[in-house]
């Protein structure tokens, strides 16, 4: 699998376009116009939307992808559903023109701390995606890990941690589903699972980039600076 991770104004919401020959699977589709530009300018076909979490801004390129691309089926926590329906849940109606998912959207759950397969149909090809729920910023607030190739790096480890964690922090905890508790109680989970990992090259893209040059942090870079982790030595 390819990577291209692309960073969107004015909230720098990334976007990851995962790809295998011409089949592309988009994590948190932020742009609607410069969503479906990529698609069409590499002729990729998507064939699933994987969100981390509900919130407007990572799932406001859908209903353009879906408009073109209808059957494409999305991936989310099962207790974020009810959110891509209801303008007040996603934020939408507080904070832009309210909306929501088209009724008929296919919404496929994703498993919980568990591995999520995508194949498209008639073809050997599947995406794999190890999927770990982390509540606090959203009640379904979830990451996902999958390895793919970038032009630069070659093959690395990835994490997509939508606004569960930050360069240097992590996500707020005071808009609707979060949970300052949930939060650490996740970042406890996070850390057992991926401290004897932390000498890896595992690269980090949050929901939100630091800037549009500075896209992804590492893991061992927030186990050594990121407060939130470090302070539980």
């Amino acid at each position: 699998m390819n990577i291209s991770i692309e960073v969107y104004p004015p909230m720098l919401n990334t976007t990851i376009f995962v790809v295998e020959q011409n089949y592309c699977v988009l994590i948190d589709p932020a742009d609607p116009q410069e969503c479906i530009h990529k698609l069409t300018k590499n002729q990729w076909i998507p064939v699933g939307i994987l969100l981390t979490h509900s919130h407007f801004d990572h799932i406001s390129g859908v209903c353009s992808i879906l408009e073109k691309y209808p059957q494409t089926p999305v991936y989310i926590n099962a207790l974020e559903k009810e959110a891509l329906f209801e303008p007040e849940l996603n934020l939408s109606a507080a904070v832009c023109n309210p909306f929501s998912l088209p009724s008929d959207t296919i919404v496929q759950p994703v498993p919980s701390n568990k591995k999520l397969c995508i194949s498209p149909p008639n073809t050997d090809i599947t995406f794999q995606f190890k999927c770990l729920h982390v509540p606090g910023h959203s009640t379904g607030s979830t990451l996902y890990e999958f390895v793919a190739k970038d032009s630069k790096l070659g093959e690395s480890t990835y994490l997509a941690t939508g606004d569960f964690l930050f360069e240097g922090t992590i996500g707020r905890t005071d808009l609707a589903g979060g949970s300052s508790q949930q939060i650490q109680s996740s970042l406890e989970n996070f850390r057992s699972i991926y401290n004897s990992r932390k000498e890896a090259s595992i690269i980090i893209i949050p929901g939100h980039a630091s800037n549009m040059m500075n896209t992804t942090t590492t893991l061992e870079k927030e186990f050594r600076n990121n407060p939130y982790l470090y302070r539980m030595d």
